[in-house]
């Protein structure tokens, strides 16, 4: 088989998507069924991701050639890239978000597309209207011309099917996975220095996320400042944002006076990340609606607890190894926190049945789904 993804986040996104369409990416390359795969994506020289398949003899990058295609990247992965596929030969074109190249239905390139998540129609007032519109069109037009559409949760493909009436049998729920680098020993003198190198230097609880009104970082600060008389337990946030939100998140922990329990440390380094997940005291995903929640994944393979919220698919993730509360409830939140805190036997029956969730999510089972999938498209 030679398969063609549209690579764009996986050279340029850190987070989210970025991740997942590495790891697709990176299990087809291993598949001694796939005799290469083409990246489609704008030039990656500066990328952060530039080197990740980096000489792999399966891997074969396809950047846009033409002047203009050079200037308006984006104008090629939409128009020029059906063409493309066909002259390389493409046995099975993978759209890894959402969308697929104008007229690819039409070159005889079978399709499999992902729709990650239905945020933008569950919560609408988040986006711009002209964002809204986009991804509604994207999401409604590649669902309908793709040969399969794979969903990364049940609770996607039933708000898929909901709100756009595509047909079940169409959608295939392929589950991410995890990296084992989570799962790694890691000494203590390790974790104290990348502490250190973050300047947290008390016991923490780790949230690593864009910091948007989605994720409700909010409701989390609110529910520590609730239980901050009962432990001396920082807030640690790994992730940046945009816009309006993270300022009122600011001026909400000057009014809690938590500037001294909030801790804010940008993007960590991705070698640190292990670290930090093996370091928390917990792990705190508060989302009010995800496509699937990846780093729940990883703070349980690194055999910590997890607090997570109702309402979307994070129970599909983290299943018996978490706690899960209302993301609306800051009292809620508090209280199984300082559960998290405070009762030993609950970690480790969190942490032991979270080790139970992992075998759902390897590699070998994503990679034995996609070849399956695409295997049964030709």
């Amino acid at each position: 088989m030679r398969i063609g993804f549209d690579a764009k986040r996986a050279f340029f996104n850190r987070t989210g998507l970025g991740v997942y369409s590495r790891d697709v990416i990176n299990e087809a390359l291993s598949a001694p069924e796939i005799e290469s795969i083409y990246l489609y994506t704008p030039p990656v020289k500066k990328a952060p991701f530039a080197e990740f398949v980096s000489g792999n003899s399966k891997a074969c990058l396809r950047e846009p050639s033409g002047p203009l295609s050079k200037l308006v990247p984006s104008l090629w992965r939409s128009f020029s890239l059906s063409g493309e596929a066909a002259n390389d030969r493409i046995n099975v074109f993978h759209g890894l978000s959402f969308e697929l190249p104008v007229g690819i239905e039409k070159v005889g390139v079978r399709t499999v597309v992902n729709i990650h998540d239905l945020i933008f129609l569950k919560y609408p007032r988040l986006y711009k209207l002209i964002d809204r519109t986009v991804y509604e069109y994207k999401t409604r037009s590649s669902s309908k011309k793709s040969d399969a559409v794979i969903t990364i949760s049940r609770k996607t493909k039933e708000d898929l099917c909901y709100y756009t009436g595509i047909k079940p049998e169409k959608v295939h729920v392929i589950y991410p996975s995890f990296s084992e680098r989570f799962k790694a020993q890691i000494s203590r003198q390790a974790i104290d220095n990348v502490m250190a190198k973050y300047s947290i230097n008390k016991p923490y609880f780790l949230f690593v996320s864009s910091i948007t009104e989605r994720k409700n970082l909010m409701t989390l600060v609110r529910a520590l400042a609730i239980i901050r008389d009962k432990t001396e337990a920082v807030l640690v946030v790994s992730g940046k944002g945009k816009g309006l939100y993270p300022s009122l998140i600011n001026k909400t922990i000057a009014e809690l006076k938590l500037e001294n329990r909030v801790v804010f440390i940008g993007h960590a380094d991705d070698a640190d990340l292990p670290v930090l997940y093996k370091g928390a005291v917990a792990f705190v995903y508060p989302s009010f609606y995800e496509g699937f929640g990846l780093p729940i994944l990883e703070a349980v393979a690194s055999g910590i607890p997890v607090l997570a919220a109702t309402g979307s698919c994070l129970e599909e993730a983290g299943g018996n190894g978490a706690l899960y509360s209302d993301p609306g409830n800051e009292g809620e939140m508090a209280e199984k926190l300082y559960a998290i805190l405070s009762d030993g036997v609950l970690r480790d029956k969190l942490v032991s049945a979270g080790q139970k969730q992992l075998p759902l999510f390897t590699s070998d089972n994503s990679r034995a789904s996609l070849i399956k999938l695409y295997r049964s498209l030709l």
